[in-house]
């Protein structure tokens, strides 16, 4: 019965916001970035539902679930929209301690929880993935950021600084600091960040 009520004020709760997130609805199924979008909202279902989304009806329902109950999604969103994102903002906040600047980022960005969490690259490659507390960016400058490649994994707490380049299909476990390349495919942990094979 708990279960099922739950269920319940969760739908009322998302037909209600769907009424404030109209402008976003319109923005999701008519932006030139729509695939960008769906390949995001796809990473979502994967994730949550363990489905993606196979029509745009499921892709609407899933949009507007995350947008009401996932403020990390909303700056996923607001990423593919950076000059909308102010007044976007003002209907459906994005989460305040989660920021993503990037010249270049790739689709199917995908944040678990976010809090916490900097992000500031040179350039992201496709489904990216990244937790809470997480830092990339600059260390002395303003010119040095990271660059990484598709298929990566940052784990809660990592540090990933300067100049470096993460290779394709990397790993980065949980706080560990990385201030030198990663190979592509390769699973680094510790601090400073070395190969886990070598611990």
């Amino acid at each position: 019965m708990t279960n099922k009520f739950n269920s319940q004020f969760k739908f009322a709760i998302g037909a209600l916001s769907a009424v404030r997130l109209v402008p976003h609805i319109v923005l999701f199924v008519l932006s030139p970035k729509r695939e960008l979008l769906w390949k995001d909202i796809d990473r979502y279902g994967e994730f949550y539902d363990k489905k993606k989304p196979k029509a745009l009806l499921e892709r609407l329902v899933l949009f507007v679930r995350m947008m009401t109950f996932f403020p990390e999604y909303r700056n996923v969103f607001y990423v593919r929209h950076k000059t909308l994102r102010h007044p976007l903002g003002l209907l459906c906040r994005p989460m305040r301690s989660l920021a993503i600047n990037t010249k270049r980022c790739g689709p199917g960005l995908f944040v678990q929880h976010g809090f916490g969490t900097l992000v500031s690259a040179e350039e992201i490659g496709a489904h990216f993935s990244i937790s809470q507390l997480v830092t990339v960016g600059y260390v002395n400058n303003a010119v040095d950021r990271p660059k990484i490649g598709d298929n990566v994994t940052i784990g809660p707490g990592a540090r990933v600084l300067g100049a470096v380049t993460i290779g394709d299909n990397a790993f980065i476990s949980a706080n560990t600091l990385v201030i030198a390349d990663v190979p592509p495919g390769a699973r680094v942990v510790g601090v400073p960040a070395r190969m886990a094979n070598n611990i």
